[in-house]
């Protein structure tokens, strides 16, 4: 018997108690009978304040990405009719059959937005002018 449900229950048969003035025998029995009830169940807690979540550390904001010249085909791509009417889990290998299909002059339209859009992303300006915070060693 775990003694988280104990806790439980004696916490309900406490309120109870309190509540509505019940003799001790009958909660006792009371809490008997929902002991047994839960005896197949396991039950956790959560501490309070910790939301259940888990204890991993706190991560900073996302960098910013770069955006490269397939993402830019496949925002084009994924606006065509014959794209749209693909099932979703066909989507992205179609599209990527026809982006290796591409060469060198075909892809350099899309590479050219890329940079174009790179250089106008203030976020991304911001990421390559910042120092990395990195001790030099002696």
């Amino acid at each position: 018997m775990s003694a988280n449900k104990s806790v439980i229950v004696d916490k309900v048969a406490d309120s109870i108690t309190q509540r509505y003035g019940i003799e001790e025998d009958v909660i006792n029995a009371f809490k008997t009978m929902i002991l047994e009830s839960l005896a197949p169940y396991y039950i956790y807690t959560v501490k309070p304040g910790s939301g259940g979540k888990s204890k991993r550390k706190a991560k900073g904001p996302k960098k910013p990405r770069k955006t490269s010249a397939y993402n830019v085909y496949v925002k084009e791509k994924m606006q065509e009719e014959e794209i749209k009417s693909t099932p979703p889990r066909e989507k992205m290998g179609k599209i990527g059959k026809m982006w290796k299909m591409l060469d060198d002059a075909g892809k350099a339209p899309y590479a050219s937005q890329a940079e174009a859009l790179n250089a106008a992303n203030p976020a991304l300006q911001e990421a390559a002018t910042a120092e990395p915070a990195v001790e030099p060693t002696a």
